[in-house]
């Protein structure tokens, strides 16, 4: 075949692959268990990480022998830029402990089965303040002195589509308090809670 010919092919070839949606490459950043739709938004950014859902929750359960209970709750600010995160959690230790979102809905296995911090960006971890951070780690929460929780945080990383998306991945609240400083996890200690972020009607 004339190279003319050879070249005029191979360039309609990848414009047709340009508009199948990339040849149906899959999207690696899409967590198990979304909805189709979700599915189709998951590349999403800036205001549209609101735009599939508006509130989701995690029921905290304790891990063996620790009697905890608690809801958190997962909803877009006022003003749409942050999310919006109320802490509501009963029966642990008073002081602080780390307070992180784990990659995988699992909570067996004293909440081991969560997996590691939720981390799309493949960073070091640290704290809710620093400039480069794991989107799981929000830091440290702190009990009263009846093991009580009820405070509200927003955190700018934080979504309910694209890369940031939080849905079906796992709330675990540590025994320690997080050193934000410790590779890769902050030092915080066994996994007392856990619970799995769903989306609510």
């Amino acid at each position: 075949m004339p190279m003319a010919k050879t070249i005029l092919l191979t360039s309609a070839s990848a414009i047709l692959c340009l508009g199948i949606t990339a040849c149906e490459r899959p999207n690696p950043r899409v967590p198990e268990g979304l909805a189709d739709n979700q599915k189709a938004e998951a590349g999403s950014t800036g205001k549209e990480k609101f735009s599939l859902v508006e509130k989701a929750q995690a029921k905290l359960k304790g891990t063996k022998d620790n009697t905890i209970d608690g809801l958190v709750t997962f909803m877009p600010s006022e003003g749409r830029s942050e999310m919006k995160v109320s802490i509501n959690i009963s029966g642990l230790t008073p002081g602080e402990h780390g307070f992180h979102i784990h990659t995988d809905p699992n909570c067996d296995n004293q909440g081991k089965a969560a997996g590691g911090h939720f981390n799309p960006q493949e960073v070091d971890h640290s704290g809710p303040r620093q400039a480069s951070q794991h989107v799981g780690d929000l830091g440290n929460i702190t009990a009263n002195n009846k093991g009580d929780v009820d405070i509200e945080i927003n955190n700018e990383r934080l979504a309910f589509s694209g890369e940031n998306n939080i849905l079906n991945r796992a709330v675990v609240v540590h025994a320690n308090a997080d050193d934000l400083v410790s590779q890769p996890s902050g030092d915080a200690g066994g996994r007392v809670a856990c619970g799995v972020i769903r989306s609510v009607e």
